[in-house]
């Protein structure tokens, strides 16, 4: 029996919800990605790194996993604030275990802000203060699509209806677009307070 201790490392494959992915450091000192197949109880290793795997999120069509690597590189080693380095982001196609290598957002954080599409996810440079650099991930070629130039404070929300961002402004973020909320709609690149 394994122990799966944090919900953000697990997750439920799209539609029939047969196949469930986890991180878990089952065979070795990290945590990597897995596939659990419920109806069969096969458990399936699908990536192997030298980083802790974190976060597996499923494209909204079942056919890729993205996950994240995070190390532990200061004076505590982990053991007060958890991971303090991000160290790179992965895309595992499930039909056949190809890993793809994505780019690694500036930060210490995911910074995962959800599925554009069945292809693209929306991700975000952050320090303590500001994020900026909004921008759609190709999950395939990892291309990347300006979304946004104005920075925003810190987090931002996707609806999932409508594909519309809602996010914060501050005047001490650089290029951004004021105090308040802000709305981007989808396919607009000018935010409405």
């Amino acid at each position: 029996a394994y122990a799966i201790r944090d919900y953000d490392n697990v997750a439920w494959q799209p539609g029939e919800g047969q196949l469930l992915a986890f991180m878990g450091a089952m065979n070795g000192p990290t945590s990597d990605l897995y596939l659990y197949e419920t109806e069969s109880g096969e458990i399936t290793q699908l990536t192997s790194g030298l980083s802790q795997g974190v976060f597996p999120n499923w494209s909204p069509d079942g056919k890729y996993i993205l996950h994240y690597g995070v190390s532990w590189r200061g004076p505590f080693g982990g053991a007060i604030v958890g991971h303090d380095h991000l160290d790179g982001v992965w895309a595992v196609q499930v039909a056949d275990g190809e890993v793809i290598t994505l780019p690694t957002p500036k930060s210490v954080s995911f910074n995962f802000v959800g599925w554009q599409d069945e292809g693209h996810y929306i991700t975000y440079d952050s320090d303590e203060n500001c994020s900026r650099n909004l921008r759609s991930v190709d999950v395939v070629t990892g291309t990347v699509t300006p979304l946004m130039e104005p920075s925003f404070y810190y987090y931002i929300a996707r609806s999932p209806e409508n594909g519309a961002l809602l996010f914060s402004g501050a005047e001490g973020c650089p290029d951004s677009p004021g105090e308040g909320i802000f709305l981007l709609m989808r396919g607009e690149t000018t935010p409405a307070k």
